[in-house]
């Protein structure tokens, strides 16, 4: 918790001389726009300050992975894909014919991004506290770092987003998140994880 405070701290005071977490912005996004044409278009491109996209990336390769993981789940024309590189240009600039139906192809974009974003992990991390008679906790929420804080030694949870109602909520972000996912890994026993709605059905 000391960890991500920190992170916190240093992304809302940016200091002149700490320069380690810095390096640790995102670069890539994956976003979802409508062309006039009335076609929605998955895309990933680079992160800008005020556009909001579905998903952050370190790296445009793990972006493109997850862009076309998902047309080919979906069965997404790869025409309505755009990932930036040469090559995918060209491949987009040929047979501008035999489009599939508008309402047929969006409804594929919809049901991909749906299912993405529910099977993103909800989970809660909940540890020792300051004190004695005292909880720490963590609540990720569809993948995201949602809060932490504490909670009384003899609150118990009988669902992970219990902890939710306890917590500070504080910006997420990917190097946050891989400190979780790293402890969470390392300590199992700590972790209550929410079911996906799928898995619970």
């Amino acid at each position: 918790m000391a960890l991500l405070l920190e992170c916190t701290e240093i992304k809302k005071l940016w200091p002149a001389y700490n320069k380690a977490l810095k390096r640790f912005e995102p670069k890539f996004g994956l976003y979802e726009y409508e062309a006039r044409n009335g076609y929605r278009y998955l895309a990933v491109g680079k992160v800008a300050k005020h556009q909001r996209c579905i998903e952050m990336f370190h790296s445009l390769h793990d972006a493109v992975i997850i862009l076309r993981r998902l047309a080919e789940k979906f069965d997404i024309d790869y025409r309505f894909c755009k990932y930036g590189t040469k090559d995918n240009q060209v491949f987009h600039a040929c047979d501008a014919t035999c489009l599939p139906p508008a309402y047929e192809h969006n409804n594929k974009i919809g049901k991909a991004l749906e299912s993405y974003l529910d099977n993103r992990p909800s989970f809660a991390i909940v540890d020792i506290g300051r004190w004695a008679d005292e909880k720490s906790c963590i609540w990720v929420e569809n993948g995201h770092f949602y809060g932490m804080g504490y909670v009384p030694g003899d609150v118990g949870f009988t669902e992970p987003a219990q902890v939710r109602e306890y917590v500070t909520p504080y910006n997420s972000n990917q190097y946050i998140m891989q400190l979780i996912n790293s402890y969470a890994q390392k300590y199992p026993g700590k972790v209550m994880r929410q079911k996906v709605l799928n898995e619970a059905e």
